[in-house]
């Protein structure tokens, strides 16, 4: 499974990949591939990915991203601020 993970710039989201790429390992789902992006790359980056995943920090953008992905078929979400903040990739 190839989950994206967007972000406005791609810093935070590679943390965020990094803790859920770990917990991911530690649950023994070695087929999760979680790859951190910025928003402007997001585009790029679609084939093959399964879902997307969006920093809290953009869901005043749901709507907008709604209509830019309808075409792709790919479902997404928004990470809970809070652990998206504790870095903890566990709880996604």
């Amino acid at each position: 499974m190839k989950i994206l993970l967007m972000c406005g710039a791609g810093a935070s989201s590679g943390f965020m990949a990094q803790a859920m790429r770990k917990a991911a390992k530690e649950q023994g789902l070695d087929d999760i591939d979680v790859i951190a992006r910025s928003e402007a790359e997001m585009t790029n980056n679609l084939k093959g990915t399964d879902i997307i995943m969006f920093g809290p920090h953009l869901a005043y953008k749901k709507d907008a991203l709604a209509k830019d992905l309808e075409q792709y078929n790919i479902p997404f979400a928004f990470i809970d601020k809070d652990a998206y903040g504790a870095i903890d990739g566990a709880q996604l």
